[in-house]
């Protein structure tokens, strides 16, 4: 059986009338704003694939193009769908250019086998006036390399006319247990290194399950978020999440990503507060709180030493509470101690520039000293890289949260320590959240109740 989105399953949404697409404006963020493309992007409706009937014509004879219409076709309809995704969210189009970065996609990760067609369809769309390219290219001011992107031009963004959000969906049987060689940014990409295959376990098979009834779940329901609040556009459709392990193991890592709820950016008022834009999601029409964990990584390392986290980990004084919060919280992830220093700086810099706060967040030289001294107890899990560990035990208390949810029928949207449902089930998530965390503190030999908060 040929691997096309309709074969193999597709998440989508019912066609309404219901449904009034927003107009973004024709010109993206500057051109260091992308989104990475995503490879499993499909749609079963006829409006959204016939832009690709509409287009093959224009670069069949363009070199390197296959002559098998199928193909072209298969290829057309993805670069038309993550372009679509990228102009509504105002950003372009990152992909890899290079025909060798195909050659080495695994196909576990690569479902709708995308091959090198991939560029050389983009460049025809580019030859034939459909699209803008900027090749990989370098910041001259920061150094920083980018990968080669896309926008659409004046002539695709007409056809995309009659495309809708909700038409735009993602192949319901992709790979959900991901695993790679290295660690991952906050959106969930590989860093740095590259995807991994490997045997399918008993154990994979069992979080692949659990991963297909919430994501079915997830796409059953309606998660909505008013547009007009975001001043950086986000792929509203974008829910299907998955766990990503890492360092080529399946004891490091885990964690849950995916869903657009995960990376929703916060507001930031000019006094530098923040503003938790979650609390504006609704889950089939009704109001939402989420609850989460309060230091939850300290909380399991003084557990693992058999002890009680004795107070508040980010309260010392003589320094901001959120510079400690994020002091302790780099050191636990950094491999070395100049390593978390420089992380650390370079949070608090970008910090002053997000804000415009010159005299806030300002990190003192001492304070490395002073977190190992009050956490003497667990000191040794600092500049250990101990993420691995902690991120394996906490998106496990994640995956019981979420069964208990899904089992239910109930939606529960993710944010690793953090849980959101509709307000009617708070009294059951904080239950719920409670003993699946304690499950993990008694494996200590601790009987402890953890530390639960609302996010606003």
């Amino acid at each position: 059986m040929n691997a096309t989105d309709l074969d193999i399953g597709e998440y989508g949404f019912d066609d309404s009338d219901d449904f009034e697409p927003w107009e973004p404006p024709y010109e993206p963020n500057p051109i260091t704003e992308s989104i990475l493309i995503d490879w499993h992007r499909a749609s079963s409706f006829k409006k959204a694939r016939a832009v690709a009937a509409i287009l093959e014509p224009h670069i069949k004879n363009f070199e390197g193009v296959s002559r098998k219409s199928e193909v072209v076709r298969k290829h057309l309809r993805l670069a038309v769908l993550n372009l679509f995704v990228a102009w509504r969210c105002w950003k372009w189009l990152s992909y890899p250019a290079d025909n060798n970065a195909y050659s080495k996609m695994h196909t576990r990760y690569n479902l709708l086998r995308i091959n090198k067609q991939f560029p050389a369809i983009m460049r025809g769309l580019e030859a034939a006036g459909y699209v803008e390219i900027k090749t990989g290219f370098r910041d001259e001011q920061t150094g920083k390399g980018f990968q080669t992107r896309a926008k659409a031009a004046d002539k695709l963004i007409e056809l995309f006319a009659p495309i809708k959000p909700h038409m735009v969906g993602t192949c319901r049987y992709r790979e959900s247990v991901l695993l790679t060689d290295d660690g991952v940014d906050e959106n969930g990409e590989a860093k740095g290194r590259k995807w991994v295959d490997y045997e399918s376990t008993p154990e994979a098979v069992r979080m692949r399950e659990s991963l297909f009834a919430y994501n079915t779940l997830i796409h059953r329901s309606e998660i909505s978020f008013p547009e007009e609040l975001l001043y950086e556009r986000v792929d509203l459709q974008r829910r299907f999440t998955y766990r990503i392990f890492n360092k080529g193991s399946f004891d490091a890592g885990g964690r849950f990503y995916g869903g657009w709820w995960v990376t929703l950016p916060k507001h930031t008022n000019p006094d530098g507060s923040k503003i938790n834009m979650r609390q504006f999601i609704r889950i089939n029409g009704n109001r939402v709180v989420e609850l989460d964990y309060s230091a939850q990584h300290p909380t399991l390392l003084y557990a693992r030493k058999g002890l009680p986290l004795p107070h508040d980990p980010y309260d010392i004084d003589g320094y901001e509470r959120p510079v400690v919060k994020q002091a302790v919280l780099i050191s636990l992830n950094a491999a070395s101690r100049k390593g978390a220093k420089a992380a650390l700086h370079k949070w608090a810099r970008d910090e002053r520039e997000k804000t415009g706060l010159e005299n806030q967040f300002q990190i003192s030289s001492s304070i490395m000293d002073d977190i190992e001294r009050v956490h003497a107890p667990i000191a040794e899990y600092f500049y250990s890289s101990a993420w691995k560990f902690l991120q394996r035990q906490d998106s496990a208390i994640a995956e019981r949260v979420m069964n208990h949810f899904t089992a239910k029928g109930i939606p529960v949207l993710m944010v690793h320590d953090s849980f959101i449902v509709e307000q009617q089930h708070e009294a059951e998530l904080r239950e719920v959240m409670s003993e699946a965390m304690a499950l993990e503190l008694r494996a200590y030999g601790q009987d402890l109740k953890p530390s639960i908060k609302k996010g606003w």
